[in-house]
């Protein structure tokens, strides 16, 4: 992926600072739940997932959520790891997401 294929960060800014509790996918849907930086916990539900890629993602810490260019209507989600050097990783590829609290 290039870099010029970023487009924003995305989501509450308690993402920054906080860590990945859970992971759970089901068919199209899936479901991150986070610690925010603050304590605060919020759910990301993803729907019609085309693709989802990730390794140790519970507990990582991160830094935000990026959104980078995907194939329309698909949208590319990157949970960004705070530890650059850390292996942990998080994408998916969605038509929508939303956050609950």
């Amino acid at each position: 992926m290039a870099n010029n294929d970023f487009i924003a960060y995305i989501g509450d800014p308690d993402i920054h600072d906080g860590h990945i509790i859970n992971v759970e996918q089901r068919g199209q849907e899936a479901r991150i739940r986070i610690e925010g930086g603050n304590g605060r916990h919020l759910t990301f539900e993803f729907h019609g997932v085309t693709w989802t890629k990730l390794h140790r993602a519970e507990g990582m810490m991160l830094y935000g959520l990026a959104e980078f260019q995907g194939d329309v209507p698909v949208r590319h989600f990157v949970f960004v790891n705070w530890d650059e050097e850390d292996e942990a990783f998080l994408e998916i590829e969605a038509e929508e997401f939303s956050i609950i609290e």
